[in-house]
């Protein structure tokens, strides 16, 4: 990885940060709610930092609430099988998250949802023990679902396992987990 390198330009990223902002902006006429980034790339050593930077030098109405994927090293190792995977994307959200409670910004106190992906078939039992061991007043559950076509099914190679998690989340037997345990989902709701 680039950043982890410091091959990773401040003002590329800056760059790149304004020009996808502006066309949120653009195409949907309001400013985000919340903002992350694909593979979390938010959270690494120049990225997070210009990101920092990007939030501060932006005139929100309302500072956005802000992902991170730090989970405690007692959480991590209840999700046994994933352990490894967790851990390395755990890490980096250890440090964002500093930064984001430094800097007074809205953002998850808890991150789930990493599991193998090369058994999609286990995402209801994972989901299921994410969803009883995660923060419940604030935490964020990671998932994939969607519903496959031929452009995506050549583009990316978890199609099976995406409409996998879509049917699962669409399913009675997922409102009826919810229900058993007494569980709300619910949109985040910022610091005031």
């Amino acid at each position: 990885n680039h950043a982890y390198l410091r091959k990773v330009i401040s003002h590329d990223v800056m760059n790149e940060f304004n020009l996808q902002y502006q066309r949120f902006i653009d195409f949907f006429k309001f400013q985000p709610d919340f903002i992350d980034s694909h593979h979390n790339a938010h959270q690494y050593p120049i990225i997070r930092k210009a990101f920092i930077n990007f939030i501060f030098e932006r005139s929100f109405e309302k500072t956005p609430y802000v992902r991170n994927t730090a989970v405690s090293l007692k959480k991590l190792f209840s999700n046994k099988s994933d352990f490894l995977k967790s851990f390395l994307i755990s890490l980096p959200g250890s440090s964002f998250k500093k930064l984001a409670i430094k800097h007074s910004f809205s953002t998850n106190k808890d991150f789930w949802g990493i599991y193998d992906l090369n058994h999609p078939e286990l995402f209801e039992e994972k989901m299921n023990c994410f969803l009883k061991n995660i923060e419940r007043a604030n935490g964020i559950i990671m998932v994939h679902p969607g519903l496959p076509d031929d452009l995506l099914a050549g583009r990316d190679v978890y199609c099976d396992g995406r409409e996998n998690e879509y049917n699962y989340l669409a399913s009675s037997s997922f409102l009826n987990f919810l229900k058993e345990n007494d569980i709300r989902l619910a949109k985040f709701q910022k610091k005031q």
